[in-house]
């Protein structure tokens, strides 16, 4: 039970109420345990770039589907961008990752299938990272979102399949290419 005085709690339980009920996740709320925070050298942009060489992201995956085996898809279309995430009937897996803009900002970000009780995904200050945790079955949890681009803007993915680094089970645009690692950068504005 909250007391009085926790006013941070009931700050926390308000901005999860918004959201739970309303799909509205304000600006600045993020849900990121401490557990979750890196500790790690983060590869420059360059690398990341290269890690998607030659992948269009333009278009669904041929590929796509629910229920397939456990795996990402990430597109970009006339709507703007996508990111899914799927797992075989009768199979539950978690999915976690980050989204970092470099040169841009999130103008809007959708939920799609995401479960308000086992889901969480939001926006830091400075609209230029978002984070996810999924707990997906046969169907499809992710986000749809819009970015603002500067000339040069990057997209940066960190993909988690069940906790494991697996870019062969990362499919991106119509081709359903696999980048060379979990972490890779795609043009914000292709």
């Amino acid at each position: 039970m909250l007391r009085e005085s926790d006013g941070r709690s009931r700050f926390t339980l308000a901005i999860t109420l918004l959201a739970t009920f309303t799909g509205i996740v304000p600006a600045g709320w993020r849900y990121l345990p401490a557990d979750d925070e890196p500790d790690r050298e983060q590869p420059d942009l360059a690398t990341l770039v290269a890690n998607a060489d030659g992948i269009d992201p333009s278009g669904r995956p041929n590929n796509y589907g629910i229920g397939e085996p456990s795996r990402y898809y990430v597109w970009h279309d006339n709507q703007g961008w996508h990111l899914r995430c799927t797992s075989p009937k009768g199979k539950a897996y978690g999915y976690k990752g980050r989204l970092r803009l470099h040169k841009a900002t999130f103008l809007a970000v959708r939920p799609i299938g995401v479960d308000k009780r086992e889901d969480s995904y939001g926006v830091n200050r400075a609209k230029d990272e978002l984070a996810f945790k999924f707990l997906t079955g046969a169907q499809f949890d992710g986000v749809d979102f819009n970015v603002k681009a500067e000339d040069d803007a990057k997209i940066e993915f960190e993909l988690f399949c069940f906790g494991k680094k697996t870019p062969k089970r990362i499919f991106i645009g119509a081709s359903a290419g696999n980048p060379k690692a979990h972490q890779f950068a795609l043009d914000a504005d292709p």
